[in-house]
């Protein structure tokens, strides 16, 4: 093979479109690898951020749920003696009532 101006000229266009056509196609394909990275870094961070957020959701839920839980069970007790104090004055008026209808059946 004899290298002329025209041969050597000849690979040279061969080369440089060969590296043309590669940096065309290289360069999109790191530009969108670059894209994915930096959104999947801002996907973990919202992520993150939603994670921190809805862990201290639950954490106020749940803070709000065993004080009210535990309000709702001072309540029912609170109701559940006042009842019965209820029932025993209800008791006494009837018992008295009954003592008085007797005496005075009986005259």
């Amino acid at each position: 093979m004899i290298f002329t101006l025209q041969n050597i000229t000849f690979l040279i266009a061969i080369v440089g479109a060969v590296f043309g056509v590669f940096l065309y196609f290289k360069n999109p394909q790191e530009k969108l690898q670059t894209e994915d990275a930096v959104l999947g870094l801002e996907i973990k961070n919202l992520n993150r951020n939603l994670e921190d957020k809805f862990s201290s959701l639950k954490e106020s839920i749940e803070l709000i749920k065993n004080n009210d839980l535990h309000e709702l069970k001072g309540m029912f007790q609170m109701h559940v003696q006042n009842q019965n104090v209820s029932e025993r004055e209800i008791s006494a008026k009837l018992a008295s009532l009954d003592t008085k209808i007797e005496f005075l059946l009986k005259k």
